[in-house]
């Protein structure tokens, strides 16, 4: 599969060729130029600084085995934990098959080539390792585009369906992303994942109950057990999205307690609380106040996590609010307030994210709506 440069030719993919003997590389280069885009690293740790360092990665690794310091197999291991999707060549003049066989095992080369090797062997190898690369970058990208799509779908069903659970998981959204990245939270998209779609289990609640959950009226106890089964049944849904097993896990533990036997995961632990602060926010308490309620349930959070959002809490300026037109609204604003016709029907809530479905939505309300109030709320000073 070729890609097709700006001037309308073939994009060159670059190969990253590892030697510390300077004339092999000079030869690598000078061989196949026309071919290729090579880069030359005269040992490992110049190679894997130059993998850090380059943008989009390289497509395929040539490395030799016998290398001053690190050799090529633990380099090609190193290149398969930071760089997967390179793809990885070794070259050896070492005949003995249990190396042979190690390299394969830790390094899961694509090709181990003996010395001597010509050129058009070599060129035949490096041909089938780019054929590699960019089958394997075209199944992630699609995969990627097919898990945004289902993300997406599933988001726009619950703000269509169940626009106040939407608006929750919307207003929670910023929160754990920032405490995510105060605590410095490894692989956070997973957790902000989560608090996107840490009510999309409401599908499945009719309602009437729902609204009666979020009123604050009485709930009969048949009502509230299937309200409380949301995260499992969110988590069974996220689980048929590939590549979101850690997402679905942190969607079903977002109810328990920091001190349960085993405790959640820490993405869980960040979920529940900013999910038990916007409750108390929205039930009227104000933040220092909300603050604290959560401390005083002894055992319930994470003590990190609470200190991580009280300072989050004190640096972050409230939002200014203002009002727009319902044709000035652009994706993006957020509704200060919640969005309702004549009648008292709620059309969106406080705290949704303008889309452009919504912005749709609140035209076909146009004769009825005719202005809403946005925050625009500030950064922090931490």
């Amino acid at each position: 599969m070729a890609r097709s440069s700006p001037a309308g030719g073939v994009l060159m993919r670059t190969i990253l060729w590892v030697d510390d003997e300077p004339h092999v590389l000079m030869s690598a280069r000078r061989l196949y130029r026309s071919r290729y885009s090579i880069d030359v690293a005269t040992d490992g740790q110049q190679a894997l600084a130059k993998i850090a360092q380059k943008p989009g990665g390289y497509a395929v690794i040539v490395a030799d085995l016998r290398m001053p310091g690190m050799d090529g197999i633990e380099l090609l291991e190193r290149v398969r934990a930071c760089a997967p999707d390179t793809v990885r060549i070794m070259l050896t003049g070492v005949a003995d098959l249990s190396v042979a066989v190690r390299a394969v095992n830790q390094g899961q080369i694509f090709r181990f080539l003996g010395k001597p090797v010509s050129p058009e062997e070599l060129t035949t190898a490096l041909d089938e390792a780019i054929r590699q690369y960019e089958l394997v970058t075209a199944e992630r990208e699609l995969l990627e585009e097919t898990l945004t799509g289902a993300v997406r779908l599933l988001l726009e069903m619950l703000s269509l369906s169940h626009p106040t659970a939407f608006a929750r998981s919307a207003r929670i959204r910023g929160l754990v992303r920032a405490l995510c990245d105060d605590l410095r939270v490894p692989d956070a998209w997973q957790v902000e994942l989560a608090a996107m779609l840490s009510q999309i289990g409401c599908v499945a609640i009719p309602d009437h109950i729902l609204a009666r959950i979020v009123e604050r009226r009485q709930v009969p106890e048949a009502e509230m057990r299937l309200f409380e089964r949301h995260p499992h049944l969110g988590a069974e849904l996220i689980r048929r999205i590939p590549r979101l097993e850690e997402v679905a896990a942190i969607v079903e533990a977002q109810n328990q307690l920091f001190d349960s036997v085993p405790p959640p995961p820490l993405g869980a632990r960040i979920l529940k609380l900013a999910l038990d602060y916007d409750g108390l926010l929205a039930g009227g308490l104000q933040e220092g106040a909300a603050i604290a309620r959560l401390r005083a349930r002894t055992g319930w959070y994470d003590p990190t996590v609470l200190h991580a959002l009280e300072r989050r809490v004190r640096a972050t300026p409230p939002p200014k609010v203002r009002r727009v037109h319902v044709g000035e609204l652009r994706p993006g604003m957020v509704l200060a307030e919640d969005v309702r016709l004549p009648t008292g029907a709620l059309v969106l809530c406080r705290g949704q994210e303008v889309t452009p479905i919504l912005c749709e939505r609140l035209k076909n309300f146009s004769a009825q709506i005719t202005e809403v109030t946005i925050a625009e709320v500030a950064q922090p000073s931490v």
